[in-house]
């Protein structure tokens, strides 16, 4: 899955300025499954 630049500096610019890159990575691979959800969700009727 791709993650559009600009969702990624929006990210980034949430982040405490002391960061480890566990926890950016972290957040990059929730953002993803939120975004699968998402989608799936729509194909199957889930959610409207």
């Amino acid at each position: 899955m791709q993650i559009i630049k600009s969702k990624l500096e929006e990210l980034i610019k949430e982040l405490p300025e002391k960061v480890e890159v566990e926890d950016v990575m972290y957040r990059i691979y929730m953002l993803q499954k939120l975004r699968w959800v998402k989608r799936y969700s729509r194909r199957a009727n889930i959610f409207p």
